[in-house]
């Protein structure tokens, strides 16, 4: 059974970079979800809750 990893992030890290730190560490055997905060949100968007073009910007990278 693999082992379970929840990687939180707040700084954009290369895909290769992240993959290899976590094959280090808890080997080939891992299952990964990555969270990431969609940090380009304006304080307006913010604060009317109007975070969809973030989030499709975000997941756009997935």
């Amino acid at each position: 059974m693999p082992r379970r990893l929840l990687v939180v992030i707040t700084t954009e890290v290369a895909d290769g970079v992240l993959r290899d730190l976590v094959r280090r560490r808890v080997g080939d055997d891992a299952e990964m979800l990555v969270v990431a905060p969609a940090s380009d949100i304006s304080r307006l968007d913010w604060l009317t809750n109007a975070e969809d073009d973030s989030r499709t910007d975000a997941a756009s990278l997935a």
